[in-house]
């Protein structure tokens, strides 16, 4: 070694750095010069040797090996730095390991022959073995590269699946279902054991083309209740409304997420839930009916009837067949409805019991007054039977003719302080007001005509008594005969217009005809007899002025002399019937009743002897025709 080098100080030669390897770096740089070298190189050199480190390529230039250089105490990165190759570093011995330490490449050690699993056993990362190797993906997972050191390296999920990863080793490695969606199918990724909530974020996820992907990769509604998602992204992804029931959504959860859901109400009756339900998710009734409840679900699940009331189409016989007893129709009162404009108060509208088919006696129990039970159209008779007095039943409105309809008497009617006008209009006869101890001065003032107090049962008496007078009276259809109980003349019942007839017909006497001063021949018109007529002491010429026949008035017990001083003649009386003495009797000569065709046997029965029948020639004048023997 030149002495140049044996005066070099301790303190600038690395430690375990041999002088032989200084030499020959002096060598490298000085050459066949190094006995001239002059103290300004010297100190530059000394400089030199200080950062050998910094230049230890300078090492290689010199011609040391790599094995002189590590013997010379170099590190296998100094031998690195120095310029020596992966290839030479492994001749001396150097593992893959130190080369890798040393900041060797995957690639550098690749070209030295190491195998892949050589240099993943040596530490190599898997993103250091597939930079500029030309090992594939797959290759790296062959030599036991797993999904987690690529997940360590920053590998995005398409690599791993090129590597032929599975989707459930990418995802216990790290990888969100985000990263793998666009590798894996969704059933992969589902069977993976992503859940839907790990979607979450991915570009169609607003859109909802994601939820409706991952209904058809076989998640369950269940499996989106448990990621918590809400009702309407289960039915945007094509849940059935069953499906998200069972998956444990409420019926809350379908009308008060973030969104409400666009399920029927049929729809959601239909998968299970109850009218119970939809109270509580505080839907209305009318909402119950339109999903298909019947009105006694709704009762069941705790709706009232002013509930059951509003805006349905249940009629009154459904809330009452529904359970709805007429306490609650009576506790539900009215339903208010608009305002009417005309009106400030407030405008109702009452629900109907008795259209529910409740009676008036459930309704009076369940406390219902007469007069409401009245406004929701129950009779006079519906609220008899329910035991309300009349008095209530006036005071609730009903008419004195509705009552007297539900039969109720006039005095019943008076009891409830009805007027007799009142009853009047209402429809009471007269004898029904009668027997409700009403006067005839009452019914006569309160307008009963005086027709309908006859037919009541009024005597003809009474009635004059109450006012009214004899042609009132025949007006009314009073007989001659009561009227004249009445107390009315003979005279007066002629002159208010009675006829004869009327008399004969009531059984007067003629002669009381005769007082009233009808006429013979009114009389006889009337139908009295001629022995009536005699009865009355009229005279035959009376009779006879009527037109009575003398046939009749000699029935009647006339003699032959009273029809000869009536008029009559001789001929007339012999037709009648009277007998040739009792013309004798009545002065008639022998000569007369043989002008008048007696025969002869009559005139010997006459009382006339023979003698004076030839006297007057009785014979000869028989020959001659007067007279014609019997």
């Amino acid at each position: 070694m030149g002495e140049c080098l044996r005066d070099v100080p301790n303190k600038i030669v690395p430690k375990n750095m041999s002088y032989q390897t200084y030499y020959r770096i002096w060598k490298h740089i000085f050459g066949d010069q190094e006995n001239d070298v002059d103290r300004e190189e010297r100190l530059k050199f000394e400089e030199f040797i200080g950062n050998v480190n910094m230049n230890l390529d300078l090492l290689k230039r010199t011609g040391l090996s790599v094995l002189e250089c590590r013997q010379e105490g170099l590190t296998p990165c100094q031998c690195k730095i120095a310029g020596f190759t992966a290839r030479d570093c492994r001749r001396v011995g150097l593992t893959a390991a130190e080369l890798r330490d040393a900041g060797f490449t995957a690639s550098e050690c690749k070209e030295a022959k190491w195998e892949l699993t050589e240099l993943k056993d040596a530490g190599f990362t898997a993103r250091e073995c597939s930079e500029d190797t030309g090992w594939s993906f797959e290759e790296l997972k062959d030599a036991g590269f797993t999904a987690c050191d690529f997940w360590n390296d920053d590998f995005e999920a398409y690599e791993c699946w090129d590597a032929g990863f599975t989707a459930r080793e990418c995802k216990t490695a790290g990888y969100t279902a985000r990263m793998c969606i666009d590798s894996w199918t969704l059933e992969e990724l589902k069977d993976a054991g992503f859940t839907p909530f790990d979607f979450r974020g991915d570009d169609r996820w607003e859109s909802g083309e994601l939820l409706t992907e991952l209904k058809d990769a076989g998640f369950t509604a269940r499996d989106f209740w448990n990621d918590d998602f809400e009702a309407y992204q289960c039915e945007d992804a094509g849940f059935t409304a069953r499906e998200c029931k069972i998956a444990g959504y409420t019926l809350s959860d379908f009308r008060h997420g973030t969104y409400a859901t666009e399920y029927a109400l049929t729809e959601l009756k239909e998968a299970g839930f109850t009218a119970r339900d939809f109270r509580k998710s505080y839907f209305e009734a009318y909402q119950c009916e339109d999903a298909g409840f019947t009105a006694r679900e709704c009762k069941i699940a705790g709706y009232t009837l002013r509930e059951c009331s509003k805006y349905t189409e249940w009629t009154d016989t459904e809330l009452k067949e529904a359970g709805f007893a007429a306490r609650d129709f009576r506790n539900y009162d009215f339903i208010e409805v608009d305002d009417l404009e005309a009106h400030d108060s407030e405008a109702y509208e009452c629900r109907n019991a008795r259209n529910a088919g409740f009676t008036a006696r459930e309704c009076k129990t369940a406390g219902y007054t007469a007069c409401e039970c009245k406004t929701m159209g129950y009779t006079v008779l519906d609220c008899r039977k329910a035991e309300w007095t009349l008095v209530e039943l006036k005071d609730a409105g009903f008419t004195a003719r509705e009552c007297k309809a539900a039969g109720y008497t006039a005095l019943d009617c008076r009891k409830a302080e009805w007027t007799l006008v009142e009853l009047m209009g209402a429809g009471f006869t007269a004898r029904e007001c009668k027997r409700a101890k009403w006067e005839l001065t009452e019914l006569k003032d309160a307008g009963f005509t005086i027709d309908k107090c006859r037919s009541a049962g009024f005597t003809a008496l009474e009635c004059r008594r109450a006012g009214w007078k004899l042609v009132d009276l025949k007006r009314a259809g009073f007989t001659a005969r009561k009227c004249k109980d009445a107390g009315c003349t003979l005279t007066e019942l002629k002159d208010v217009g009675f006829t004869a007839r009327d008399f004969r017909n009531e059984g007067f006497e003629a002669y009381e005809c005769r007082n009233a001063r009808f006429t013979a021949r009114e009389c006889q018109t009337a139908g009295y007899t001629a022995r009536e007529y005699r009865k009355a002491e009229w005279t035959l010429t009376d009779l006879k002025d009527a037109g009575f026949t003398i046939d009749k008035c000699k029935s009647a017990g006339f003699t032959a002399l009273e029809c000869i001083r009536a008029g009559w003649k001789l001929v007339d009386l012999k037709r009648a019937g009277f007998t040739a003495r009792e013309c004798k009797e009545a002065g008639w000569r022998l000569v007369d009743l043989m002008h008048a065709g007696f025969k002869l046997r009559d005139c010997k029965e006459a009382g006339y002897s023979d003698a004076d029948l030839r006297q007057i020639d009785f014979y000869s004048a028989r020959l001659q025709g007067g007279l014609v023997k019997s």
